[in-house]
This record gives structure tokens, sequence and C-alpha cells, in this order.
């Protein structure tokens, strides 16, 4: 059986590293370190959790395009699965540019357009997988959501786990379709950022009270390296993050949520699930670029054993024993 589908358009992430600081003036002329092509969006998530030991696919449609190629031979190199990721050549791969500046700080540049992936999605294969990721930029964007709707009905009363991350477009959501999808999740992974604009409450801690009341299962609020806030059976605790030098933040929340898969699906402890989870998002934002360059399993560990959390690559990748690792505070 199959872990975790994930239901999201592919996209390519066009990385430039500026060494300038955000926003740019109208006129001005900047100079980059680098450009790069990488795989983004759902693919930071599906590389992350398959180096973490997870058996992901990603559903989804590119174009007949250099892009499409690049994304389906990407995967393929990265060792994971590109079958369900069908080109079309009715519409262009979707392509986000991400400037990224020399604090660390970034703004994406984005077309949208209507995509139309449901038939993609075949009955058999979401009953062989454990857990479904929804991501809010498919209930955005046209056509997808009523593919995305059309899923969830498809799962209907089943037993699998059910992500959602409303994403940086949550605000072009409708209140039906958002509280349709809150209402049959089971860990509701989002920044504070979006968990502010969605409940009305600025703090973490009064936004998770608010959007549990929307939500089947937990709420988990990320927050960089202040670490994230899980709520859930009426209860919220803070997870400490990691302090690292911050080099790129794109693709940190991603990194989060492939670890944070992780762990619920293998059942882990809250608590172990959220140190490993911070410490993805970590080793990701010390680093440049999404896709290829998300993290890796040793710079995980690399992370955690550094920080007093002494856990080896066996017992990381054991899938059949639980992973318990304790605060230290």
């Amino acid at each position: 059986m199959r872990d975790v589908l994930i239901f999201m358009y592919p996209v390519v992430d066009l990385t430039v590293q500026m060494d300038a600081v955000l926003p740019i003036e109208a006129g001005e002329t900047k100079l980059v370190r680098t450009m790069a092509l990488e795989p983004g969006g759902g693919a930071n998530t599906v590389f992350v959790g398959t180096r973490l030991g997870l058996d992901i696919v990603q559903v989804g449609a590119v174009g007949q395009d250099f892009y499409g190629d690049f994304l389906r031979q990407t995967y393929k190199e990265e060792g994971t699965e590109n079958r369900y990721i069908q080109q079309i050549a009715s519409f262009k791969t979707h392509v986000i540019m991400c400037l990224n500046d020399k604090e660390g700080d970034h703004a994406y540049v984005s077309m949208l357009k209507d995509l139309s992936i449901g038939p993609l999605c075949p009955d058999d294969l979401i009953q062989d997988c454990r857990a479904i990721y929804i991501s809010g930029i498919m209930l955005a964007v046209g056509d997808a959501e009523e593919a995305t709707l059309g899923l969830l009905k498809r799962v209907g009363n089943t037993n699998q786990t059910i992500f959602f991350d409303p994403g940086p477009m949550f605000g072009m959501i409708s209140r039906e379709s958002m509280d349709a999808v809150l209402a049959v999740t089971d860990a509701c992974v989002l920044n504070h950022t979006e968990a502010a604009g969605i409940s009305g409450a600025e703090a973490p801690e009064d936004a998770a009270v608010l959007l549990s009341r929307r939500v089947r299962g937990m709420v988990v609020i990320k927050s960089g390296a202040k670490g994230c806030y899980v709520y859930q059976n009426g209860t919220g605790v803070w997870y400490k993050g990691f302090s690292v030098p911050t080099v790129d933040t794109v693709g940190a929340g991603d990194s989060f949520l492939g670890a944070f898969m992780r762990g619920t699906i293998d059942n882990w402890d809250i608590e172990t699930t959220c140190i490993v989870a911070n410490a993805a998002g970590a080793a990701k934002a010390q680093k440049a670029g999404s896709g290829t360059q998300v993290p890796t399993l040793n710079e995980v560990l690399h992370i955690l054993n550094t920080n007093g959390y002494h856990v080896t690559r066996e017992q990381m990748m054991n899938r059949g024993e639980k992973l318990c690792i304790k605060s230290l505070s």
C-alpha cells in the first residue's frame, strides 16, 4: 500500500538568488548570484517525504513542453514515480519565478491558469494510499477546485488520513470550499500568516482555537525558527524550532510537511513528529533552492544531532518501529 497521494499539479521554480534586499523598485537593476530551474510546489514535499522513507505518488498534469519534460525527467532522476504526472497538449506547464534576497526573504511571480486534472486520479490509486494531501492552490485555480472537491467525495468515509495546507492563495478560496475541505481534514498544516488570515485572529494560539471548530482533526501552525503550535482535543502545545543561518525559506514549509506526514503515518508521538518536522524545515532554510535542493536525510539528522537529539539513520528509516525522541528542555 502506498503512503501518500499528493493531489497537486507539478510546477517549475525559476529560482533567482539576489545579492540585493527585497523589494525591487521600478527602474532598478539588481545583480543576482544564480538562476536555476527546479521542480517546485508539491515536488518539495514529495522529495523530502521520499528521502525520509515515505512512498509518495503525485497526481497532476504538465504540458507537452520543455518544462513538462524537465519535471518528469527530474522526478525519474530523484527516484520518485512520474507515472501519474500526465503530459497534456492543451496547456503549458506552470512556471513560478522565486526571487530570493540575501536575507532569506522571497517573493513569487506567477501566472494563474485553469486546470482540469480530475480524470488523472484512478479510484484504485485512491484506495491504495494511506493518506491524501490536498493543497489550497487546487481550490483557488479554475477547474482544479471542482476536481479537488470531487476527489474528496470519491474518498468518502474511508480511513485515510487527510492532510491539508491552505497555502499562500488562501484568500482566493471560497468559504464553502474551505469549509468543505476543513471538515474532512485530519491535519491542517499552515503558517502563522495563513492561520491569521483564515481565522481572523493574529496570535497562533487564538487562531488555532478558531480553526479547530472547522477542522475535523488537529491544527498545526508553522512559525519558522520559533517552531510549531499544535492544537488538538482542546489542548495546544508549542514545539520549539531550530535557529539556523537563513539562506532561503522557499520550500521550508513543504519540507516540514514531508517530515510531518512521515511521523503521522507511522504513528510517532506528536512531540517526535514535530521535532523532526521542525528540523526538516530548518535544514531547508539554510539551503538555497527548491526541488532537488530540499534537505536530505543526513541534513535533517545533522540538525537533530547537533542540537542534542541523538538519532541514527537506521532509527529514522526503520518503519517497523516507532521513532521516539523527547524535548531536551
